[in-house]
């Protein structure tokens, strides 16, 4: 019988530090960003998620799993599409997005998480890639991308069996605590709401426009 390794972690196993983000995060204005003003502060819990604290079962509750775009690099809590989609349904919800993670990542902290708070829904936001790294002591994690470079960044080349025993494994998951499954690509965002091409506060993740469009398009499901 093979150990599992704990994972609960936002960036793996003991590695809470990386994801301490208590403090405001500056970002100078550019060209290509309409954001002005306060800093977005990055607000996480004791496990790194941006989001509320965990107590346990909570079955009227939601889980979104995703990359930075769910974890929401550059944006106020409140422009986030998963807040928008648990404000319009009137749950209780906990981000699980790793920033820079893979599907990997999705599939590891919904494996160590539904089973404790069991939610009624789970909404995943499939990243635009792979990105797994691979630390000096042979150790899986995800990093975001300004840590990268102390690891080496593993490539592979099948992304698309990958992602689809990812997928099936997620169902499965969700299907044996009851909870419904619901996902949808990042390229759902492009092209959504008033402002196409709107930036987030860093001026390179989707802003308000494309996830207001996102969170449209996930509650018509």
């Amino acid at each position: 019988m093979i150990a599992k390794m704990s994972n609960k972690y936002c960036y793996g196993a003991n590695t809470q530090h990386l994801c301490n983000l208590n403090q405001p995060f500056y970002i100078p204005d550019g060209s290509n960003s309409n954001w002005t003003g306060d800093p977005i502060n990055y607000t996480t819990n004791s496990w790194g998620f941006r989001s509320e604290e965990f107590y346990g079962e909570d079955r009227n509750s939601i889980i979104f799993l995703g990359c930075s775009h769910t974890f929401g690099i550059g944006l106020p809590v409140h422009n986030i599409w998963c807040h928008l989609v648990a404000e319009e349904m009137g749950l209780p919800y906990y981000n699980l997005a790793v920033g820079a993670g893979s599907l990997d990542s999705a599939f590891r902290v919904l494996d160590e998480w539904l089973p404790v708070m069991k939610s009624k829904h789970v909404f995943l936001q499939i990243p635009n890639n792979r990105r797994e790294i691979i630390d000096p002591n042979g150790n899986s994690i995800n990093v975001l991308p300004t840590k990268s470079s102390k690891w080496d960044i593993l490539l592979l080349n099948d992304y698309e069996i990958n992602r689809t025993k990812n997928l099936l494994a997620m169902r499965q998951i969700c299907s044996t605590y009851g909870s419904k499954f619901t996902c949808l690509d990042s390229e759902n965002f492009f092209d959504g709401g008033p402002i196409p091409h709107e930036k987030a506060r860093d001026g390179l993740h989707y802003g308000p426009s494309q996830h207001r469009h996102f969170a449209k398009i996930i509650l018509d499901i």
